[in-house]
């Protein structure tokens, strides 16, 4: 009902503002998004997540439900361990392709670089 109740309120807002929907998401950024799961046991997902954090104070975190690195602009990594997996997903959004594929590599190559550390 949430959602249901939400999109309602958005097109009540869109039709009083005069615009329409085409207008409105002409304005808005399109972002692209790629996601990773990569393989990693329970046991070291906690050390993967505070190397991680450890490694990239250099940027802004937001530690809810995993770490999101916000890079500048649209820009943003996050690691998720699963719940109930033995995975960490590796979720990378930008504006570019390009730029996510790039910014996967590196991060996922991390990751993987604290994993072979922790002689996994």
């Amino acid at each position: 009902t949430d959602g249901m109740f939400s999109v309602a309120k958005i097109l009540e807002l869109i039709s009083k503002s005069g615009t329409d929907l085409d207008t409105l998401n002409d304005t808005v950024e399109n972002l692209f998004m790629l996601k990773e799961n990569i393989p990693c046991p329970k046991e070291l997902k906690g050390q993967i997540m505070r190397m991680f954090m450890e490694e990239n104070t250099q940027h802004e975190q937001q530690l809810i439900d995993g770490v999101r690195l916000l890079l500048g602009g649209y820009s943003t990594v996050l690691l998720i361990p699963d719940k109930d997996r033995n995975l960490i997903h590796l979720n990378i959004e930008t504006k570019s392709k390009e730029q996510s594929e790039e910014l996967m590599t590196e991060y996922k190559s991390k990751v993987e670089q604290y994993l072979s550390t922790l002689n996994y």
